[in-house]
């Protein structure tokens, strides 16, 4: 950023810069560039503009470690893969299969094996609750849906 907005080189002399430049600039700080930041689909080392790129690797780092964990957590041995043998060989599972503390032991898993992604989940379905001052909270039109399905102690 210091380039871009110097005025003078180091001998003292003015630097004639190109009439766009402010406008590019502008375009860039308020980010109505053709790239879009927080992209998942644009690889972040073929984007120029540092910016764009950090958000984009950010994401795209993250969306890896999801994937990851995802991966580790449907294995076999995590205990999060359900299946049942039927008559005729494998089928699916059904509503009447889940037991009462199927949801518990699931989160249980899901903190082991997928850190990231329930803290994701979390933060997004019980967002923090709005407060008018520094005492007292404001309250909500509508519920988070996950404290819904948590039992109740």
């Amino acid at each position: 950023m210091y380039h871009v907005f110097r005025l003078h080189d180091k001998r003292g002399h003015p630097i004639r810069c190109d009439p766009s430049l402010g406008t590019k600039i502008g375009r860039f700080l308020s980010g109505r560039n053709k790239h879009i930041q927080y992209s998942p689909d644009v690889e972040w080392h073929t984007i120029k503009h540092a910016g764009v790129a950090i958000t984009a690797m950010a994401v795209q780092l993250c969306e890896k470690r999801i994937r990851r964990e995802q991966k580790a957590a449907v294995k076999g041995s995590s205990g999060l893969h359900g299946s049942a043998v039927g008559k005729r060989g494998h089928r699916e599972l059904r509503w009447e299969d889940i037991g009462k503390n199927t949801v518990a032991e699931a989160q249980k898993i899901l903190s082991k094996f997928q850190p990231l992604s329930l803290h994701l989940i979390q933060s997004l379905a019980t967002p923090a609750p709005r407060k008018s001052d520094a005492s007292t909270s404001l309250p909500r039109t509508t519920r988070p849906p996950a404290r819904r399905w948590q039992q109740r102690s």
